[in-house]
């Protein structure tokens, strides 16, 4: 991708936002030099819940199915480390970094680590 650079009217003093050509941009004073942040049109946060239903139509698994086959590899016990199940989630079932942190999140929130 070809980054434009444009001039600026003048100098902003605050941040500026807005849409440019389809994708949303941010410019923000940085002392005498500005960045620009250009990110996808109006982002949207994800909510936990829908980490969750991704991961169930990605896989077909509900959490309790990743805690069964976790306590049966051995993972549900005091002392495993979050990359250890993080890297078995990403290698068997193709998740993503965030989402298998999201698997990770239910079996620390259940007290089985």
């Amino acid at each position: 991708m070809k980054i434009k650079s444009f001039p600026l009217p003048s100098p902003p003093t605050t941040p500026r936002t807005g849409v440019v050509g389809g994708f949303f941009v941010e410019i923000r004073p940085n002392f005498s030099i500005f960045t620009y942040s250009v990110g996808l049109k109006f982002p949207k946060k994800m909510s936990f819940q829908a980490y969750i239903d991704n991961i169930e139509k990605k896989t077909g698994k509900k959490p309790d199915d990743f805690k069964q086959l976790a306590t049966a590899k051995g993972l549900l016990k005091p002392g495993v480390k979050a990359g250890a199940i993080v890297a078995w989630l990403k290698e068997d079932f193709d998740l993503g970094h965030g989402h298998a942190m999201a698997i990770y999140k239910v079996f620390k929130d259940d007290g089985l680590l």
